[in-house]
């Protein structure tokens, strides 16, 4: 008889493929000279994600003060990165939010995850002065640092909501209270292997809460793990009163910013409510 892993494990291996779209963008993207009308084309073989970035590229998140009529005018603007970063998300995200009866408010978890995004992204912006990054890869990482609560949602609901009866009962993180074998991070970076991510990003879910265990990533992997908790410090949180996990002070080290710096990028991200709703809309 198949135990809680096997079984949990051999759903994973057999999940069908993300949509083709996302396998073309990423052939094209890594392309040296990649055209707007390359992304266009392949974009265009999924109208539903099409139009997601037609309109998100009319919205608060990217705030252009005139009408983008246009597809490749949207492409122009997000950005060859961001496009392809939006595409597998909400390529990822949305093969888990087809319906499915989850164990946790899908509201709260896809505002913490967009939130988390958000700060990542502003972060990086402010670290591009002293540090080649792309804000668009790290606001990937973000919005699927918990991709294993959401495949564990869907297939592990009943332990789930022992799991949180538990850590609220105790007043730990619910992290804390998750079996090793079928931690969030785990499962989540399993689907991310399955799925051929980027190192970076299955390094991000993998070890957000555990940075330091990263190696050339360590930086956007730190930056994650501050952002998901900044965002647990406010209220945001996939389950309502959660503890808040602890800080790593080396990894704040790694980023380089002062809790005076970090505290405004975190407010700044929170209080542009029109942003997250438009991030909601996109990935909802």
């Amino acid at each position: 008889m198949q135990n809680d892993t096997e079984m949990l494990l051999k759903k994973i291996t057999s999940l069908p493929s993300l949509s083709p779209v996302v396998q073309k963008i990423g052939a094209v993207i890594a392309k040296p000279n990649a055209s707007a009308d390359e992304i266009v084309s392949v974009l265009k073989m999924d109208p539903a994600i099409a139009g997601k970035v037609l309109r998100l590229a009319n919205s608060a998140y990217i705030g252009i003060p005139r009408t983008v009529s246009s597809l490749q005018n949207a492409v122009v603007i997000l950005g060859n990165r961001r496009i392809h970063s939006l595409v597998l998300a909400v390529s990822t995200l949305s093969h888990f939010n087809q319906g499915y009866s989850l164990p946790f408010d899908a509201i709260r978890f896809w505002k913490h995850s967009i939130t988390v995004a958000l700060v990542c992204e502003s972060m990086a912006r402010h670290l591009k002065r002293y540090d080649t990054m792309e804000a668009s890869e790290v606001f990937c990482a973000g919005i699927l640092h918990d991709l294993g609560k959401l495949v564990l949602g869907v297939y592990y609901a009943d332990q789930i909501r022992r799991i949180y009866s538990k850590a609220l009962k105790h007043g730990t993180p619910v992290y804390t209270n998750e079996k090793p074998e079928l931690c969030h991070m785990r499962i989540g970076a399993l689907v991310a292997t399955q799925w051929n991510f980027p190192e970076m990003l299955i390094h991000a879910i993998n070890l957000h809460h555990t940075p330091l265990y990263s190696d050339k990533f360590i930086k956007i992997v730190s930056m994650v793990h501050i952002a998901d908790i900044m965002v647990h410090i406010v209220g945001l949180t996939t389950v309502p009163e959660e503890a808040t996990p602890k800080i790593n002070g080396e990894a704040m080290q790694v980023i380089g910013l002062s809790p005076e710096r970090l505290k405004v990028i975190a407010t700044d991200a929170l209080e542009n409510e029109k942003q997250i709703e438009s991030l909601f809309e996109f990935f909802s």
